[in-house]
């Protein structure tokens, strides 16, 4: 494969979270019946959601700022806690006037997350919440998903982590990590700022890095679906169980290491690349890097 054929992911221009809802809101028919139909229990500065999912419809996540945690369970409905922690900007002593002023109410935010309907399912969004003042706002977002439903996260700012899910998972995040592991479905992530790490993802693994770490081990059924890692500046850390699938690893600026060799396996290495081919029939797995070493490991 050519190199030139390749750099147009290099310079990916990854969407943010706030963008992505500018557009993505615009397709949006806002359900009146979406926020009676979910049951919403809010106490303080948090928010308790309990969605019912159609069969195929997938929960979408969209947050400006915080964490988001997401699990599979077995129950039929979709559980949502959102957590705002409000925090002022300003020295102490503004603060203090601030809250003993005409605002001080103003710190639990208000209105809660929005919800709506599309095509595809549930949206639960916290952009466009906050607090006011100068009053800074993260959602901590912790989800219950039940089995056999797909999911869809963007956040801002913080982590995204999901965990056994049943469908494919799709997670963009512009400064955050992102960590999958024991997905039953397809994988897609783009990061901007942070590291991504995939483990027993049985599913297809798209990963698009810009400065961050990319990891991913490929074990038990996800041995002989594709990967696909592009990043540019970062390195690549690819461990697999299958002696045979085949592979190719190149970075413009780094070194390729790793990768003993396995029967049947030919194999051609140079300081910049590494390809092994296996069996007939087998996945292709393709790791670019433009600025970073790739380290393959286990076959």
């Amino acid at each position: 494969m050519k190199t030139k054929s390749k750099q147009g992911r290099y310079g990916l221009a990854l969407v943010t979270a706030v963008s992505v809802v500018g557009v993505a809101g615009l397709a949006l028919v806002i359900t009146p019946g979406a926020q009676r139909a979910a049951g919403r229990h809010t106490g303080g500065n948090v928010d308790r959601l309990e969605l019912a999912l159609s069969p195929a419809a997938v929960l979408q996540i969209l947050n400006v700022s915080g964490a988001v945690a997401v699990s599979a369970w077995d129950g039929e409905k979709a559980l949502l806690t959102i957590t705002r922690d409000v925090a002022r900007r300003g020295s102490a002593t503004e603060w203090a006037l601030s809250w003993l002023g005409s605002d001080r109410a103003e710190d639990d935010s208000g209105t809660g997350p929005s919800i709506r309907t599309n095509a595809r399912g549930v949206q639960v969004s916290t952009l466009g919440l906050g607090g006011t003042g100068g009053a800074a706002v993260n959602y901590t977002i912790d989800v219950k998903l039940p089995r056999g439903h797909g999911l869809e996260a963007s956040n801002g700012n913080g982590p995204i982590t999901v965990a056994g899910v049943e469908g494919d998972v799709t997670a963009d995040s512009e400064n955050g990590d992102v960590r999958c592991e024991a997905i039953t479905g397809h994988v897609s992530a783009r990061v901007r700022n942070g590291n991504v790490m995939c483990r027993y993802v049985s599913g297809a693994i798209e990963i698009d890095a810009v400065n961050g770490t990319v990891e991913v081990e490929r074990e038990g059924a996800g041995v002989g679906s594709p990967v696909r890692v592009w990043t540019t500046n970062g390195p690549i850390k690819f461990r697999s169980g299958s002696t045979t699938m085949s592979l190719h690893a190149q970075t413009e600026n780094g070194r390729v290491t790793g990768g003993a060799e396995g029967p049947g396996a030919d194999r051609v290495q140079t300081l910049h690349t590494l390809d092994l081919h296996g069996g007939e029939g087998n996945a292709e797995v393709e790791l670019h890097a433009l600025n970073g070493n790739i380290y393959v490991d286990g076959i």
